[in-house]
C-alpha cells in the first residue's frame, strides 16, 4: 500500500488495473457476500414505520401521485399541513411508488430493491476504497467489511431506510469521481462529481457531507494549496460542482417548506436537554457510533436519550471511552504523518458532523445504526489500512476475510430481529428494558396479535408492557412490583395496576433517567384502553366500565385526542349505544379527516346496521388515505355486494386483485358475489 499524499502539482501514479476475469470475480465475490448476510430479509414483513410510509401512504399509491407531491416534505399531509420533520426525500417517495406499482404491497419485492441497492453501494465503495489505499486487492477488503458490517443491518432489513443505501450509493460515487479528477491532475472540473451528491441529496439529505468529508481527507493529503490565486482557483473548481449542487437541493427545499429557512429549521423531536447535557449526548453518540464501526457490542434499537444518565451507565463509559481512543489515534496519526489514517479518523465523525450539529432534526432515537451507512467504509479503509501497513499483503487478505466473515455472522443474527413487528419489538425490549417508547410499540403489537388469533396470552401481555410503560419514569421505591419474570402476564399486570392506581403522582419522585414524553404516554395511555375493551368483552366480567373510564379520563385533558374518541366510540358501540359511538366516530374525523381507523370503525358498525352504502362511503375514505389496506377492501366489498352495488363489488376485487395477488379473500368474496347474483354454481 502506498500511504504517500498526492499534491495539487502533481497526480500521483496510475492505479494498477486488474484484468478483467479477476475483477468480475471479485465483484461476484462481494454481491454473494451480501447475498449471504442479508438473504433472510428477504423474507421479513413489514415492520415499524413501513406501515405509514408503504403500506398507508397515499401518496405512493401511484407513480403519478408520487410526482405531484415532489414539492412536499416527507411525512407531510398536503397543503396546509402542519410540517414537524426536515426530511424532504423526493427520490425515496417515487421509489416506493415505483416499487408497489411494479410489485404491489408485496414485502419482499421491497426488501429485493433494498438489497439490491445495498450490493450496488458495496461495489461503489470498491471503487472509493481502491482510490483512498491506491489498491484495487486491498479496496476489495475494505469493500467486503463494508458489505457485511452489523451496522448496515437497520438500513437493510427495514423497507423505510431504503433511502440510506439509494443516498449512500451517489455519495459514494460522487466521492470516488471527485478523488478520480484529482488523480487526472485536476484538468477541467468534476461536474460528475456535483451531479451524483444531487442525486443523493434527493433521496436523503445527509449527503450533505460529502463535501465535508472531501475536505477532510484533502486536509489530511494536504491536496489544499489555498495560497496565491492559482491554489484559490483549484480549491473553487474542486468544491464548485458540489456547491451548485447542493444549492439546486436547497432551492427546491425552499419550494417544497414555502421558507427560505428551507426547513432547516425543523425539529422531528424535542429532548428538553439543559446544555451541560446537550454536550454530553453529542460525545454519547460520538463514542457510541466509534464502538459501534469497530467493535459493535450494544444489542440495542431504540435507544433512548435519557435526561440524566445512571450513575455507573455502561454505554457512556464505553462512549467516553472510545472518544478517548479516537483522539489518541488522531494525535498519533499527526504525529506519525500518517495521512491514510488522519484522513479516514477525520472523515468518520464528517459523514455524521449533520448529526452533531442538530441532534433534534434525526428523530427519537439519534442514536442509530443507520446514520452510520457512509461511514462504514472510512472504518474499513482505516482497519485493511492498517493491517496492510503492518503485514505482509497474503497475511492482509486473510485478516481481512476473516474480519468480513466475524461481521458477516453478527450481522446476520441481527437480520433476523427484523422478521416482523413481533421479533423486532421484543428484541428492542430486551435490549433495554425501561424504554418507554419500546414498551408501548410491544404493547401495541401485541395486542394487534390477539386481535388476528383472539389468543388472549397476547392481550395479557400487552396489558403487561402498557402498564410497565406507565410506570416509567418514576420512582415507585419500595412499592415496586414484586412479582418477577415467571409469574403469568396477567398476574403482573395486574399487580402493576394495583400499583399504577393506588400511589398518586404526587407521592412519588421522577425518574430522570428516563425519557418520558407525552406523546408516548398518550399512546400507553391508549394502548391500554384498547386492552381493556377487548378484556371488557370477555366472560366472566364483560365489564365495559373500565375501558369506557380510562377513555374518558384521556379526553378530559385532551378533548381532541382522536384515538381516544375513537376507543370512547368502540367502547359505546359494544355497549349497544349506537346513537353515542356514531357521534364518537364522527367527531373524530370531523376533527382529523386523515384519521383511517376510525373512518374504518364507523364504516364496520354501520355496515353491521344494516346501512352498507353509508358505511361503503367510510372505507373508500380509509382507501383514499391507506390505499391498498386489504381490511378495509375486503369489508367494502361485501358493502357493496349487500347493498347489490355489483360494479363497485367488481372494481374493489379488481384493486385486491392488483395490490394483493393470489389473496384467498378476492376468491372468497368473488363466491359470495356468485351467490348475490344468484349464480350458486360459480
Amino acid at each position: 500500500m502506498n500511504d504517500t499524499a498526492s499534491t495539487a502539482s502533481k497526480a500521483p501514479p496510475a492505479l494498477p488495473r486488474l484484468d478483467l476475469g479477476l475483477r468480475l470475480g471479485l465483484g461476484l465475490v462481494l454481491a454473494l457476500v451480501g447475498l449471504a448476510v442479508y438473504w433472510p430479509a428477504l423474507s421479513a414483513e413489514f415492520v415499524y414505520d413501513d406501515h405509514g410510509l408503504v403500506e398507508g401512504n397515499a401518496r405512493i399509491a401511484t407513480v403519478g401521485t408520487a410526482l405531484q407531491s415532489f414539492f412536499e416534505p416527507l411525512w407531510g399531509q398536503g397543503a396546509g399541513a402542519v410540517i414537524d420533520n426536515m426530511f424532504w426525500r423526493p427520490l425515496t417517495v417515487l421509489t416506493l411508488a415505483v416499487e408497489k406499482a411494479l410489485f404491489g404491497l408485496k414485502p419482499e419485492r421491497f426488501h429485493q430493491v433494498s438489497l439490491l441497492l445495498h450490493l450496488l453501494a458495496s461495489w461503489a465503495a470498491w471503487r472509493l476504497a481502491t482510490r483512498l489505499l491506491r489498491c484495487p486487492t486491498t479496496g476489495w477488503l475494505a469493500a467486503l467489511l463494508f458489505a457485511a458490517h452489523p451496522v448496515h443491518v437497520e438500513s437493510v432489513a427495514w423497507i423505510s431506510a431504503v433511502n440510506d443505501p439509494a443516498s449512500a450509493l451517489f455519495a459514494l460515487l460522487s466521492l470516488e469521481r471527485y478523488f478520480a479528477w484529482r488523480e487526472g491532475g485536476l484538468r477541467g472540473v468534476p461536474w460528475a462529481a456535483g451531479v451524483l451528491l444531487l442525486i443523493g441529496l434527493l433521496f436523503k439529505e445527509t449527503a450533505l457531507v460529502v463535501p465535508v468529508v472531501a475536505f477532510t481527507i484533502d486536509l489530511a493529503f494536504r491536496h489544499l494549496k489555498l495560497r496565491g490565486a492559482e491554489g484559490l482557483l483549484d480549491f473553487l473548481r474542486a468544491y464548485a460542482p458540489w456547491a451548485v449542487g447542493a444549492l439546486l437541493y436547497v432551492v427546491g427545499r425552499v419550494v417544497a417548506y414555502g421558507s427560505v429557512l428551507a426547513g432547516f429549521d425543523q425539529a422531528s423531536a424535542g429532548f428538553g436537554l439543559d446544555l451541560g447535557r446537550e454536550m454530553q449526548l453529542r460525545i454519547e453518540i460520538l463514542g457510541g457510533f466509534l464502538e459501534a464501526l469497530f467493535v459493535h457490542g450494544d444489542p440495542r434499537f431504540f435507544r433512548q436519550v435519557r435526561p440524566v444518565l445512571p450513575h455507573g451507565y455502561g454505554p457512556w463509559t464505553v462512549a467516553v471511552v472510545s472518544s478517548l481512543v479516537w483522539l489518541a489515534a488522531l494525535g498519533a496519526a499527526i504525529w506519525q504523518k500518517r495521512q491514510l489514517a488522519l484522513g479516514m479518523l477525520l472523515a468518520i465523525p464528517a459523514s455524521f458532523v449533520l448529526l452533531l450539529l442538530k441532534i433534534e432534526a434525526a428523530g427519537a432515537f439519534p442514536i442509530s445504526d443507520r446514520f452510520l451507512y457512509l461511514t462504514v467504509i472510512f472504518a474499513a479503509v482505516l482497519v485493511v489500512g492498517l493491517i496492510d501497513k503492518l503485514a505482509p499483503r497474503k497475511a492482509t487478505i486473510v485478516i481481512g476475510l476473516a474480519l468480513t466473515v466475524v461481521a458477516g455472522l453478527q450481522a446476520r443474527a441481527r437480520v433476523l430481529v427484523f422478521e416482523d413487528d413481533l421479533s423486532l419489538y421484543r428484541a428492542a425490549v430486551e435490549a433495554e428494558p425501561d424504554n418507554l417508547r419500546g414498551r408501548t410499540f410491544l404493547g401495541s403489537v401485541l395486542f394487534q396479535r390477539y386481535k388476528e388469533t383472539n389468543e388472549k396470552d397476547y392481550l395479557d401481555e400487552a396489558m403487561f408492557h402498557f402498564l410497565k410503560a406507565l410506570m416509567l419514569g418514576f420512582d415507585y421505591g419500595q412499592r415496586a412490583p414484586k412479582l418477577g419474570a415467571d409469574a403469568p402476564f396477567i398476574a403482573r399486570a395486574k399487580e402493576l395496576d394495583v400499583i399504577l392506581n393506588g400511589v398518586g403522582r404526587d407521592k412519588l419522585e421522577l425518574d430522570d433517567t428516563v425519557f418520558r414524553s407525552g406523546v408516548d404516554r398518550m399512546d400507553a395511555n391508549i394502548g391500554l384502553g384498547n386492552c381493556a375493551l377487548a378484556l371488557g368483552q370477555l366472560p366472566p366480567e364483560f365489564d365495559l366500565d373500565w375501558p369506557r373510564e380510562i377513555f374518558e379520563y384521556i379526553l378530559s385533558a385532551f378533548p381532541n385526542e382522536v384515538r381516544a374518541l375513537d376507543g370512547l366510540g368502540r367502547t359505546y358501540y359494544r355497549m349497544g349505544d349506537y346513537e353515542k359511538a356514531e357521534s364518537k366516530f364522527r367527531e373524530a374525523v370531523d376533527i382529523d379527516g386523515t384519521f383511517s381507523d376510525a373512518w374504518f370503525n364507523l364504516g364496520q358498525m354501520l355496515g353491521e346496521l344494516g346501512r352498507a352504502d353509508e358505511g361503503r362511503v367510510c372505507f373508500d375514505q380509509v382507501l383514499r388515505l391507506r390505499p391498498g389496506y386489504l381490511r378495509a377492501l375486503d369489508s367494502a366489498t361485501r358493502l357493496a355486494i349487500d347493498g347489490k352495488r355489483y360494479p363497485q363489488a367488481e372494481a374493489y376485487l379488481q384493486q385486491i386483485d392488483q395490490d394483493h395477488p393470489g389473496s384467498l379473500d378476492a376468491i372468497f368474496l368473488r363466491g359470495m358475489l356468485r351467490a348475490s347474483r344468484g349464480d350458486m354454481a360459480g
